[in-house]
């Protein structure tokens, strides 16, 4: 019986379901515990001798996706080998007259069908009902997606079929979720809807449920800052500082991933970089012209989308770096001020307020400072880059209410210095 590729993530949770030890495992951050094992078709009547029918198992789970295929993972018996013998994928088959019961077993979870062989009465094949899988769905999210698929029962071999590609499906309500032709849901809004397969006048349902209206918090688009940089340095071993911001679908819609994504350069030769976004100048190349190297910032998002961000690093030699710059740049959808407080004094005045102001400054080697950041009205601070240490009791300790005065953060400057300073609008 053809299968269904968009029941292809199954496949992975089978693998994350042998390799977690049995029927309950971490699933994001909720226990994923088997709680049932459903056969479809739940009774079948066959009609000839060696006649099949395949018989899928679904496994209901305590938290999202709460039905998933596990046909290739149950363990498959027949009662009564003499009336229906199982195959070890669900495919059963006539032997004689009498009934049998198929089951299936997971993880100390079974279920089971009946199976009744009735040889010598087949007459015309028709279908005669559709019975979509699962009979009931939860999705927690707006956003998510849920899988549904339609088997047809009919009236004569085979007996069973996989309809999920044949039917027209349809949602009793596309604004709170909308299916797909394959099956597909997708959640659009808080509620319930019935999810519908028909074919031929014979229409089979199930109940989709969307519990939040709540956003996943998706990953987009990374930025690396500084977009472009130079490092003019005789002295091997001159540092720059790189911050990796990220842009998300869900609130927060901005975030620091300094610390979270995977660095490279894309010329070692040039400069190198660690797992901190921290840049070591290497040499030009022995030429007279600045040499460059692509600074990577790689992340996976949690659809296992490959998300990168970019930006290149010139080195040169113009000397000794004896006044490091310190860099403030403002990222996220809101609007906000940053400013060093004294000592020194204004060195940094940047943001909404400051439009002619810097957002950059040279400082003495080895001198420390303190940063404050205010959002503006209709915005929410949404942290430092994390190489700007918090001062503690700087800001109230409710950071995303509606209203922050301000936050503040301190930094050393030992080198070259990037801070990310990320302001978000208020929902």
């Amino acid at each position: 019986m053809a299968r269904i590729g968009t029941w292809g993530f199954a496949i992975l949770l089978a693998f994350c379901l042998v390799g977690c030890g049995g029927s309950e495992y971490r699933f994001g951050n909720s226990q994923h515990t088997l709680t049932a094992v459903t056969l479809t078709p739940s009774a079948q009547t066959l009609t000839n001798d060696g006649q099949t029918v395949q018989f899928i198992a679904t496994g209901s789970y305590s938290s999202a996706p709460t039905a998933v295929d596990i046909t290739s993972l149950v363990q498959w018996a027949s009662s009564t080998p003499s009336v229906a013998t199982v195959s070890s994928t669900g495919l059963a088959a006539a032997v004689s007259n009498g009934d049998a019961t198929i089951s299936a077993s997971y993880a100390g979870v079974t279920g089971s069908s009946t199976l009744t062989v009735k040889l010598g009465t087949s007459g015309t094949r028709t279908l005669s009902t559709i019975t979509v899988v699962p009979s009931a769905q939860t999705l927690m999210t707006v956003g998510e997606h849920g899988q549904f698929l339609a088997v047809g029962t009919y009236t004569s071999y085979p007996l069973s079929e996989d309809l999920t590609n044949q039917v027209t499906w349809l949602s009793s309500d596309t604004t709170v979720a909308t299916v797909n032709f394959a099956g597909l849901t997708n959640a659009v809004s808080l509620g319930s809807a019935s999810i519908i397969a028909e074919t031929g006048g014979v229409v089979g349902t199930s109940n989709i449920t969307v519990t939040s209206s709540t956003q996943p918090h998706q990953l987009t688009a990374l930025t690396v800052i500084p977009t472009t940089n130079t490092s003019y340095t005789n002295v091997i071993g001159e540092t720059v500082q790189y911050v990796a911001v990220g842009s998300f679908i869900g609130d927060p819609t901005t975030q620091d991933m300094t610390n979270q994504v995977t660095w490279s350069s894309s010329d070692v030769r040039v400069a190198t970089i660690d797992n901190t976004g921290l840049a070591t100048s290497i040499g030009n190349g022995g030429g007279a012209n600045p040499q460059v190297t692509t600074i990577i910032a790689t992340a996976v998002s949690n659809t296992n989308a490959t998300i990168t961000g970019t930006s290149d690093l010139h080195v040169g030699s113009s000397g000794n770096n004896d006044l490091p710059t310190l860099t403030v740049y403002i990222v996220g959808q809101g609007k906000g001020d940053v400013v060093n407080v004294p000592p020194p004094q204004n060195l940094i005045q940047c943001g909404a307020d400051y439009p002619q102001a810097g957002c950059s400054a040279h400082l003495t080697k080895g001198v420390s400072l303190v940063l404050t950041a205010t959002p503006s009205q209709g915005s929410l601070f949404g942290g430092f880059s994390a190489n700007c240490v918090p001062i503690p009791d700087s800001c109230s300790a409710a950071v995303r209410e509606p209203w922050v005065t301000s936050c503040s953060c301190g930094v050393t400057m030992n080198d070259n210095v990037t801070v990310g300073t990320i302001f978000d609008l208020q929902h």
